[in-house]
């Protein structure tokens, strides 16, 4: 553990970090810092230190930290419903879907636990799909890309998580991000579907160019292949539009949703349109938690807020405005290579690792993240003010000096 670390810990937090490291499976790299409560875009650990959140759980708190909305959703729905199964109707599955549906255009939707489980379950849509079309189950995926951690999901994603975990399951291919003429290269038969993320996060804020995605939905129609867009961090809100598909006005066969969609209520959803949804039959899929009442309430809380026109507007000319302080910031350092992104889901490209910058800017007191091994990712609350983009930018101009030209 480095110094850096070791600095950050107090007594409080050094006890939870140690009974931690006893139960816990070793799989995260803990922050050295342990989070006790947090409203808006503030977080506070243990010791009642301050902290911007940048992050937000990774794109999950979209409206941020104890939001009275979705408190006031989840504690009603706590004191009636908690789980009754799916082999019944909830009035809050009902309106969460009818939500979505109506707002995405696809006409279907089952509610999973999380984003790698509605992955999966996309998957098996598809294949099903494909199956009955006498085709084959291929799935092609995207360089960079990134699906969740199930074995279908790495599989489809970078080979560097496959690592040990091999056979891996069959029928997954990756092909470059932004490249028709990779998919075109992959056409046949035993293609079920081509799966993308509209913006790629964990791959490093990358954005698909609209030529791309309308020869690529063309090529679908073309060879009846399934088209899916994995809206897991970019979708509700994140970049401007409810789905980021919107910005480029395409429309997949099936779209995946988790992240922000419950504001960390663990919560998923496959979207899927009338003709791909009508492969599937009564057994085909299931889940026990999947959709329940509390999550449901969660979602539509979320959902409310989020889809209002004023509200994305505002995400948008905040994104703006970031990108429009950090374009200032690269043409003052000249370690930074490239912003990318759209609304407030934001990338910053350094020449350098930015791992240390990010554990830098934590001891400053802003929790961001790197990705990619060089991207700065910034995917703060959506109700982040301006001011709070002020601080956020003012505390990475402060740290790059730190580490630039080394």
């Amino acid at each position: 553990m480095s110094e850096l670390q070791l600095s950050l810990k107090t007594d409080k937090s050094q006890a939870l970090h140690q009974k931690d490291q006893q139960t816990y499976l070793p799989t995260f790299r803990r922050m050295p810092i342990a989070f006790k409560k947090g409203e808006g875009c503030k977080l506070w650990d243990v010791d009642g230190n301050e902290y911007l959140d940048a992050l937000a759980g990774i794109a999950v708190n979209s409206l941020g930290h104890a939001h009275p909305a979705v408190t006031k959703a989840v504690s009603k729905a706590a004191e009636n419903l908690l789980h009754v199964s799916n082999f019944f109707v909830t009035e809050a599955q009902v309106g969460l879907a009818e939500r979505l549906t109506s707002a995405s255009g696809l006409e279907h939707v089952f509610f999973a636990n999380s984003g790698t489980e509605s992955f999966e379950g996309a998957v098996k849509i598809a294949r099903k799909f494909a199956h009955k079309n006498g085709r084959g189950g291929k799935i092609i995926s995207m360089k960079n890309s990134f699906h969740g951690r199930t074995l279908a999901a790495i599989a489809a994603g970078k080979p560097k998580m496959q690592v040990g975990f091999g056979p891996m399951p069959e029928g997954f291919k990756q092909i470059p991000f932004n490249d028709i003429e990779a998919f075109k290269n992959e056409i046949s038969d035993e293609v079920a579907a081509v799966v993308l993320e509209p913006v790629q996060g964990e791959g490093g804020i990358n954005v698909a160019t609209k030529a791309y995605l309308e020869e690529l939905r063309a090529l679908c129609d073309e060879h009846n292949i399934v088209l899916m867009f994995d809206e897991i961090q970019c979708g509700m809100g994140r970049t401007g539009k409810l789905f980021a598909k919107d910005h480029f006005g395409i429309q997949p066969d099936i779209m995946t949703l988790a992240k922000a969609l419950g504001n960390g209520v663990p919560i998923g959803a496959i979207l899927s349109n009338r003709r791909v949804s009508s492969a599937i039959d009564f057994g085909d899929h299931g889940t026990t938690f999947g959709g329940n009442p509390l999550a449901c309430a969660a979602g539509i809380a979320v959902f409310d807020t989020v889809s209002r026109k004023e509200f994305l507007e505002e995400v948008t000319e905040k994104g703006i405005y970031l990108r429009e302080k950090l374009s200032a910031l690269k043409a003052k350092f000249d370690c930074i290579k490239e912003i990318r992104g759209l609304g407030l889901m934001v990338g910053v490209d350094f020449d350098f690792e930015a791992k240390s910058l990010v554990m830098k800017m934590l001891e400053k007191g802003v929790i961001a993240n790197a990705t990619a091994d060089t991207v700065l990712r910034l995917v703060p609350p959506l109700i982040i003010s301006k001011e709070e983009i002020d601080h956020l930018v003012n505390v990475i101009e402060e740290t790059i000096p730190e580490f630039q030209n080394k």
